[in-house]
C-alpha cells in the first residue's frame, strides 16, 4: 500500500484524535510520521494480516519494536515487516516505555531501509514463494561433479538436511524471517537447493533444533 507523509494542519487534527484506526486510511509509516512529529512516548500496537507488531517512540524517536515475524531483529527489519501488512488496526498507548534498552533511532533513515528492504522481499519471494515452502538439496551438482562451498553455505546446507520448511530452517539457523528468505535464495541460485511448494513425498523429518550464532 501506498505511504504518504502527513504535514502541517492535518498532522495537528490526526494528533488531537485518539490514535486508534485502521491501516486502509493510515499506513504504518504515516502513524509512525505523525507520533515522531509530534514529539510522542509511547507504544503503537498494530495487528493485521501479517500478525502483531509493536513500536516504542520517545520523545519523538524510535526507540524499540518488534513484530510476530522479527521478534528480535533491527528495527529497520521491524518496521519493513510492519509496512508489509496490507490490513489491520492500530492503536497507541501514551507514555507506555519501551522493555529493556532503548535506541533513538531517526524514523526517515529507518524507513528508507525498510523500504528498501521490502523492494528485497518481493525479489526474494520469486524464488522462495513463501516460509511454508519446502527446501531440499538438489539431486545433482551445478557444475559437473564438484562444487566449492565455505563454511556459512556448508553451515546452511547441513541445517537443510534431508528437508525442511523455509520456517523450520530458519529455527535451525536462528535467521529472521528476511535473512533466511536470502540464505534459501542464495543456495537456489548456487544450484545447490531446490524449492517446492509441499514437502517431497518419502522425505524424513529430523527434530528441529536452534542454532545460535
Amino acid at each position: 500500500m501506498a505511504q504518504r507523509t502527513l504535514a502541517g494542519p492535518e498532522v495537528r487534527e490526526v494528533a488531537a484524535m485518539a490514535l486508534t484506526g485502521t491501516l486502509d486510511v493510515f499506513g504504518v509509516a504515516e502513524v509512525l510520521d505523525v507520533l515522531v512529529t509530534t514529539g510522542k512516548t509511547g507504544c503503537l500496537s498494530v495487528t493485521g494480516d501479517g500478525g502483531r507488531g509493536r513500536v516504542w517512540v520517545s520523545d519523538g524517536a524510535v526507540a524499540a519494536g518488534s513484530t510476530d515475524r522479527v521478534s528480535d531483529g533491527p528495527l529497520d527489519e521491524v518496521l519493513c515487516d510492519l509496512l508489509r501488512y496490507e490490513t489491520g488496526d492500530f492503536s497507541f498507548d501514551v507514555d507506555e516505555r519501551s522493555p529493556g534498552i532503548a535506541e533513538r533511532a531517526s524514523l526517515g533513515e529507518l524507513l528508507d531501509r525498510a523500504q528498501a528492504m521490502v523492494a528485497e522481499w518481493r525479489e526474494l519471494e520469486e524464488t522462495v514463494p513463501s516460509v511454508t515452502h519446502w527446501v531440499r538439496l538438489a539431486e545433482t551438482l551445478p557444475d559437473g561433479d564438484h562444487v566449492t562451498i565455505d563454511a556459512a553455505q556448508w553451515h546452511a546446507l547441513a541445517a537443510v538436511g534431508d528437508g525442511c520448511s523455509v520456517a523450520e530452517l530458519a529455527e535451525r539457523l536462528d535467521l529472521t524471517e528476511l535473512n533466511v528468505l536470502r540464505t534459501v535464495h542464495d543456495l537456489v541460485t548456487w544450484g545447490l537447493t531446490v524449492v517446492e511448494p509441499h514437502r517431497t513425498a518419502g522425505a524424513n523429518r529430523r527434530p528441529t533444533r536452534r542454532v545460535r550464532r
